[in-house]
């Protein structure tokens, strides 16, 4: 994925000059996109990050270093996911989960209105009063099932 020095500097929580001047020193080459010039995100943290290891007295040999790496990607990804987020919101694409709820519940009380309803609709097609009582507690046992294994998987 390609990102800006601006992102960058968003996701690594760094000033903007202290990313401009590590990816400026670095061998990392960029990708000039109109007037912005963008870098492979992988490669250009591990860039930002790489004075900050050496810093810590992490070297890349170190056996610690792979930890130290991880923990870094695994930071600068969920800081990612949280602009991701953010931007989403922004945006009105995500929807409180009360609200989500609330419609859900409403649309499950209603199928459950109309399933407990089908087996008097059921029996009521029948011309004969004992073939409809059949029809009605076969249908009424197989709702029920069907309701209570619904409930068992939520």
């Amino acid at each position: 994925m390609k990102v800006n020095m601006t992102e960058l500097a968003k996701i690594t929580e760094k000033d903007i000059k202290t990313v401009r001047k590590r990816l400026n020193a670095s061998t990392l080459g960029s990708e000039d996109v109109g007037r912005e010039k963008m870098w492979d995100r992988a490669k250009a943290l591990y860039v930002i990050y790489e004075a900050d290891f050496r810093q810590a007295g992490v070297s890349s040999g170190d056996s610690n270093a792979l930890d130290l790496n991880a923990e870094r990607a695994r930071e600068a990804k969920e800081r990612a996911d949280k602009i991701a987020l953010d931007n989403a919101a922004r945006r009105k694409e995500l929807l409180p989960a009360e609200s989500v709820e609330r419609a859900w519940s409403g649309m499950i009380m209603n199928a459950k209105t109309k399933l407990t309803g089908l087996p008097s609709k059921l029996a009521a097609l029948s011309n004969e009063p004992e073939e409809g009582r059949r029809f009605f507690a076969e249908s009424k046992k197989m709702v029920d099932e069907a309701l209570a294994e619904l409930g068992r998987q939520s």
